[in-house]
């Protein structure tokens, strides 16, 4: 088990059981992105970073993964593994989309 996987449920388990899909652009705001994502782990969510390729510039996917224990997901391939996340019918329950930081572009 990855050891950032510690801190699930830490604090709360308001989030137990949802998967939350963290989508992550580019703005200089997404310093703050690992951050956010640990303190939803705490409260028991599970954690999935999407990264666009524009705040792959910013930060990088090492350190998402890091922060989160899930390999962060950098390109929409279209892969079953993707699809899964949300998009079937057999998909993953209690799954949510954070878009962060949500910009005017």
């Amino acid at each position: 088990m990855h050891p950032s996987k510690s801190i699930i449920g830490e604090t709360g388990d308001k989030l137990a059981g949802k998967t939350i899909l963290f989508c992550v652009t580019g703005s200089v705001a997404i310093y703050y992105a690992p951050h956010i994502a640990r303190e939803l782990m705490r409260q028991g969510a599970e954690v999935i970073f999407v990264v666009s390729s524009e705040a792959q510039t910013l930060i990088g996917p090492k350190l998402l993964h890091w922060a989160t224990g899930n390999a962060p997901i950098v390109e929409m391939t279209g892969a079953t593994e993707h699809i899964a996340l949300v998009g079937l019918p057999t998909a993953r329950k209690n799954v949510l989309v954070l878009v962060y930081p949500a910009t005017a572009n």
